[in-house]
């Protein structure tokens, strides 16, 4: 998939760790329009997790459609 890909994207990390997971979602928000968190709503367990990235989307004033599994309650967070 790698050779088809239009875009490639490297980050400064050289291993996987949290900040580099926490970079890495900071980055597609970056390069997004609009963020789709399929998220139970509860608090990152590590940083760079989908809490973090929902909140650094807000941050940034993306709009995020929130999709909740656990509930099944979608809502649009901006």
């Amino acid at each position: 998939l790698l050779s088809k890909a239009t875009n490639i994207y490297k980050l400064k990390h050289s291993q996987p760790s949290e900040q580099a997971f926490y970079d890495a979602g900071k980055k597609v928000v970056e390069l997004s329009d609009i963020i789709i968190a399929v998220w139970n709503g509860k608090k990152a367990k590590g940083l760079g997790g989908t809490a973090d990235i929902v909140a650094y989307a807000q941050q940034t004033s993306k709009k995020v459609l929130h999709i909740n599994p656990i509930t099944q309650v979608n809502s649009i967070l901006v």
